[in-house]
């Protein structure tokens, strides 16, 4: 079992639980300060969880470069993907052999890291991105299924295209990528190509790019924050800026209006977050750093309602929709601030606030019966599995679940009675 090295000094700068299984979950980890007689201080760690056995992550993965964002694969839970800061993509089989990795020992603890099968680190300079990711998400058509289903050779050593992912990076430029699979890997590696790990099966290739452009005339650089893709028409992407603007385009080119959705204000607020409803509306809500939200439909420029005060002025840091209550959705700021709107109960502000870094720096508080200690400075990743029975996605017979760093939610919409302490 791993012990509390492998976390500490560490904290979970994004995290994804799987489309379609409830109870696989992806964390992405910071960097730590080097250390004496640990071999996995220097690399990037990436976990792979089974949330009903939280006890020890499924699969370690490690990587050269630090990881800041990642996804699983859709359908089954078999492949795992991470964006670096240094513009790379690497994706992990796990359905590969742990012997062919090699284990270590860390604090007379022996653990076997998985390293990537295939890093595009090794790839042509100008297949890159030149910044930082900020956002992996897997392409699937609106009824879950993959999409992109087409035959790619590999020197004749192929079995087709898995599917296919959409990757933004910090300077607003997005590579949309093949997953193929290959029949017969070859265990001393490829001339070829150097970001194909020996022995592995996977690859990734470069299918097309798309370069934003700002909407304001005076502004030629665009910083993005976040991507989501339109739930029903994955061709549809839409990304948050530093320009005030949500912008949209079509993954195929051509056009796609609106191309981008503004305020009502002339000042240039950064939109931080965006989401989608889970659910047949096409809308979305976005949030942004002076702590206001905005509901947009996908056919108006315009928002549709705003809230100025939501977050009493500080940065909204993520917004999550509710995966079982169309009118619920959760926000969550830069101070550690949970905050939870019902727009049936009240339309005006959220119905409950918690700041969690002040009263739960340290203690003890119950969630769906079960009581938990902990020691939390701040929340830093905020992330909602699929709840069948409302949407159709995800696993039948599993409750939606919460994950607010590493604290694990049985049943979010009891999430009001969730957060009241014990005494």
């Amino acid at each position: 079992m791993y012990g509390g090295w492998l976390f500490t000094g560490r904290h979970v700068v994004q995290s994804h639980f799987s489309s379609t299984q409830n109870q696989a979950l992806i964390t992405i980890h910071s960097a730590k300060e080097v250390e004496m007689n640990d071999p996995l201080a220097r690399k990037g760690i990436v976990c792979v969880w089974n949330v009903n056995e939280p006890s020890q992550p499924q699969s370690l993965l490690a990587c050269e470069s630090q990881p800041t964002c990642g996804c699983l694969s859709p359908n089954k839970v078999s492949m795992a993907f991470a964006g670096m800061r240094d513009g790379s993509l690497v994706c992990w089989d796990l359905r590969e052999a742990n012997s062919m990795h090699r284990p270590v020992k860390v604090k007379d603890i022996e653990v076997t890291p998985r390293y990537p099968s295939y890093n595009t680190a090794g790839v042509l300079h100008y297949d890159n991105h030149q910044s930082s990711l900020v956002a992996v998400v897997t392409v699937t058509s609106g009824d879950g299924a993959s999409t992109g289903v087409v035959l790619v050779h590999f020197h004749d050593r192929s079995e087709g295209l898995s599917f296919q992912l959409a990757t933004l990076e910090e300077n607003s430029v997005i590579f949309l990528w093949v997953v193929g699979e290959m029949s017969h890997p070859d265990l001393s590696g490829s001339e070829s190509d150097l970001g194909l790990t020996p022995g592995s099966r996977i690859k990734l290739i470069k299918s097309s790019s798309v370069v934003l452009t700002s909407p304001l005339r005076l502004r030629t650089v665009v910083k993005s924050f976040d991507l989501n893709l339109l739930p029903s028409n994955n061709s549809h992407f839409y990304v948050a800026t530093d320009t005030g603007c949500v912008m949209h385009g079509v993954r195929y080119g051509g056009k796609a209006p609106p191309k981008a959705y503004r305020t009502e204000m002339e000042e240039v607020i950064e939109v931080t977050s965006i989401d989608f409803s889970p659910f047949s509306e096409p809308v979305f809500l976005a949030g942004y750093r002076d702590g206001s939200l905005r509901l947009f439909h996908v056919d108006c420029d315009q928002p549709l309602v705003t809230w100025t005060h939501s977050t009493e002025g500080r940065s909204v840091q993520l917004v999550k929709w509710c995966r079982s209550r169309p009118a619920v959705f959760f926000v969550l700021d830069d101070q550690s601030s949970f905050h939870i709107w019902d727009l049936r109960m009240d339309d005006s502000c959220p119905i409950h606030s918690e700041s969690i870094a002040q009263t739960r720096s340290a203690g003890r508080f119950s969630m769906s019966g079960c009581v938990f200690w902990f020691v939390l400075c701040r929340v830093t990743s905020l992330c909602l599995s699929n709840d069948f029975n409302a949407t159709g996605l995800g696993m039948s017979g599993h409750k939606p679940q919460m994950v607010g760093r590493t604290i694990f939610v049985q049943s979010f919409v009891e999430l009001i009675d969730c957060f009241r302490p014990c005494h």
